[in-house]
């Protein structure tokens, strides 16, 4: 995680960085958990990011949506297996 989403437009960002042969692009598959919901808590996101050739980290952002009655809300990346390298978020 590199920044924490607020209700007041800031969004959160995770960055997303993957490891091995840099010489290929490369797509790394997500699902998503935690306690938020997409569509009522923060806007929809695709389930995958693609890194360019070279390109070693690459970012996801999540951004809130607003509802003063709920509390505090979690967003959980958790990456598939799918071959061609190693995505980690941090």
């Amino acid at each position: 995680r590199v920044r924490d989403a607020q209700e007041a437009g800031q969004s959160g960002i995770f960055a997303v960085t993957r490891t091995g042969d840099l010489s290929q692009s490369y797509t790394a598959y997500f699902t998503l958990g935690g306690t938020g919901m997409p569509g009522s808590d923060y806007e929809p996101i695709s389930t995958s990011v693609t890194f360019l050739e070279g390109e070693a980290t690459t970012y996801v952002g999540i951004t809130p949506i607003s509802n003063p009655v709920e509390g505090t809300k979690t967003v959980i990346l958790t990456f598939s297996a799918n071959g061609g390298g190693t995505a980690t978020i941090d």
